[in-house]
């Protein structure tokens, strides 16, 4: 067993969308299975890191690893 909870196997931050300059990604929902892609939406802007310029992105995946 790894970690403070029983059945932790780790855990390892990734990159799922790359990082893009003066672009900031807040709020995502879960991560949803449906009909074979996974779903995920999030607030976007370009408009500094508060958020309250943003609107609402949608990504999907096949993988859960990379997303478009």
């Amino acid at each position: 067993m790894s970690g403070p909870f029983p059945g932790f196997s780790g855990f390892r931050y990734s990159s799922a969308i790359p990082f893009e300059d003066g672009v900031t990604r807040r709020d995502p929902s879960p991560v949803i299975l449906a009909e074979g892609r996974y779903h995920v939406w999030y607030s976007r802007t370009t408009h500094g890191a508060s958020g309250y310029t943003a609107s609402i992105w949608h990504a999907t995946s096949g993988d859960g690893h990379v997303w478009e």
